[in-house]
């Protein structure tokens, strides 16, 4: 069986930034290569698993969960400190103190200095400083202009089936997947029903700097139907209750123009059916995720969202729930399974 917590642990302590994932694409491959029939990848460094089902003419479902982070660039040095900027969407507030890691061979760590608090004026205390204003120590180390890096953090347990760790946006979406190609035969053999969808895995690049790895997979794959997994807001101390989820409540199935309403209406019953709880998430505008270019892609694809909800979002100590991950898994698996593209019960999935 699937061990989560080390799997998601493997992705989340790769340093893969937006653009620079090979090495956490290395990884998903080994790990996806297990329960598909091919394993490979394109130019842009998308990540693809095939695994068909042996009926002629059946329709591709694409299950797509982006493997990148968000990260930081060095731009500069003075009087020995790194400038940088940020990869994707980061937040300011958490940089001071924290430790990075850049891809230098071998790496090259450093802390983002910071004022103590006893010589911090009124201005300093009353906003963050913007990354502009921020140096990296990094003891003196010559660190190339353009060297790409990440959060430094290792992914450890807390409290009973939590997890920490940077990247589980998305990372632990991508072991979702994995979790539902393992239960696979066994709900075929439950339900006494063949699967009669082939399934193509993306675990996609380059999605936190604007959702740009997913336009080239979904256009070389053009799948009838997709399933986009990404990260949504965790419950946590002042968070608005309307647009955050609390962890341990099972994944969450979008509903607004980015999903397809037959599919996300799908997986509600699926859900009660096999008593999977989960939560609606009203998107009513762009769901932020790659469904938006996904189903616009080729020929269109009717699309569905799942998410999974990640407190602490895009700082080194993101938290999410192992039964969270499970949960998602196995929705995905009974929706995989429901699929008759005879017309002939197909019931969610006919979209006339």
């Amino acid at each position: 069986m699937l061990d989560l917590f080390d799997s998601i642990a493997s992705l989340c302590n790769t340093v893969a930034p937006a653009g620079y994932e090979a090495a956490v694409t290395a990884k998903a491959a080994e790990m996806l290569s297990r329960f598909v029939g091919s394993v490979d990848t394109d130019k842009l460094g998308n990540l693809f698993g095939r695994l068909t089902c042996g009926y002629d003419s059946a329709p591709t479902v694409l299950l797509d969960a982006h493997l990148d982070e968000i990260g930081f660039m060095v731009t500069g040095c003075e009087d020995g400190y790194l400038r940088f900027c940020a990869i994707g969407s980061v937040d300011e507030r958490v940089l001071p103190a924290t430790e990075l890691t850049f891809l230098t061979d071998p790496p090259t760590y450093g802390v983002v200095a910071c004022l103590p608090p006893h010589i911090m004026t009124a201005k300093d205390k009353e906003r963050p400083r913007k990354i502009s204003e921020l140096f990296i120590d990094a003891g003196g180390a010559d660190v190339p202009i353009g060297t790409a890096g990440a959060y430094k953090s290792r992914c450890f347990s807390m409290g009973e089936r939590r997890i920490c760790a940077k990247a589980l946006d998305n990372r632990a979406c991508f072991v979702a997947i994995l979790r539902a190609l393992e239960l696979i035969p066994e709900t075929e053999r439950r339900r006494e029903k063949k699967r009669q969808v082939d399934i193509v895995v993306c675990g996609s690049v380059q999605e936190e700097i604007g959702t740009r790895g997913i336009i080239p997979a979904g256009f070389a794959v053009g799948p009838e139907y997709a399933v986009v997994l990404d990260a949504t807001y965790g419950r946590s101390p002042n968070t608005p209750k309307e647009k955050t989820f609390e962890l341990g409540s099972g994944p969450c199935i979008g509903v607004g123009p980015d999903c397809s309403r037959k599919l996300s209406k799908g997986m509600q019953e699926l859900a009660v059916e096999n008593s999977i709880p989960y939560n609606l998430e009203i998107m009513p505008g762009r769901s932020g995720t790659n469904a938006g270019k996904l189903q616009v892609s080729r020929r269109g694809a009717a699309t569905a969202v799942l998410s999974i909800p990640v407190k602490y979002m895009h700082t080194p100590f993101e938290t999410a729930v192992l039964s969270d991950v499970e949960q998602t898994g196995r929705l995905i698996a009974e929706f995989l399974r429901s699929y008759d593209f005879n017309g002939k019960g197909g019931g969610a999935w006919e979209l006339t």
